[in-house]
């Protein structure tokens, strides 16, 4: 038996009313609860045959726009809100693990620039977060280079120290013949004088050295004694 469908235009209350007193109905659902539910299951399948031929032919943005502003509007509005989020929670992500490879980067290439000596400077410039590689060359070849001056200084201090004749015990004159080869000379001083052995490290070369520049006027003495009776 055909149940009754909703004419066009007729509002729902109307149908509902209409279905449950058709005699029909009454016949094949004599219960009322069950002829209801009947009669509304016709009229809910008449709205999803309406929505199904309202959405025939909507195919484009520009359809869909044009049969449902309102809620193309909605629909924009929430995916740009919800596309905004991810992106930016994805660009936090994204921008985190980048930042964080280049600064594990930066710090292995500035521990490339250790020179031996200059640890604590690397370290510091380590974890300073803004140090590059090639401006912490920069940095090491100045200390570096400071550094080498500082010794050179002092090497060329040391160099110019005068020698004390009372330190390096020459002995005595008239014990030592002034017309020997000055090799001789400082053989037989070398052998008299155990404190001069002493001072030269037991090292004759180094004392003949001396010597040889000594008699060339190439060693400054000071604290030199002065000859009894008058000066030098």
């Amino acid at each position: 038996m055909p149940i009754p469908k909703p004419k066009k235009d007729e509002k729902e209350n109307d149908f509902i009313s209409r279905c449950m007193g058709d005699e029909a109905m009454n016949k094949e659902y004599p219960d009322e609860k069950q002829r209801a539910a009947v009669c509304h299951s016709q009229w809910d399948k008449k709205e999803d045959e309406k929505g199904e031929k309202a959405m025939e032919g909507i195919v484009t943005k520009e359809t869909f726009r044009a049969a449902y502003p309102d809620l193309f509007v909605e629909i924009q509005k929430e995916a740009r809100a919800m596309g905004f989020s991810e992106g930016l929670e994805a660009g936090k992500k994204e921008g985190m693990s980048s930042g964080a490879e280049m600064e594990r980067e930066r710090i292995k290439s500035v521990q490339s620039q250790l020179l031996p000596g200059h640890e604590a400077l690397i370290e510091i410039l380590k974890w300073d977060g803004k140090t590059t590689g090639p401006e912490a060359a920069v940095q090491v070849l100045g200390a570096e280079r400071a550094l080498l001056d500082g010794k050179r200084k002092e090497l060329m201090e040391e160099a110019q120290l005068p020698i004390s004749q009372n330190n390096i015990g020459t002995g005595k004159k008239e014990d030592i013949d002034p017309n020997l080869p000055i090799e001789d000379q400082a053989k037989a001083i070398w052998q008299k004088n155990p404190e001069l052995r002493k001072e030269f490290g037991d090292n004759f070369d180094s004392y003949l050295a001396f010597s040889k520049a000594n008699a060339e006027g190439k060693v400054k003495i000071w604290n030199k004694e002065k000859p009894k009776g008058g000066t030098e």
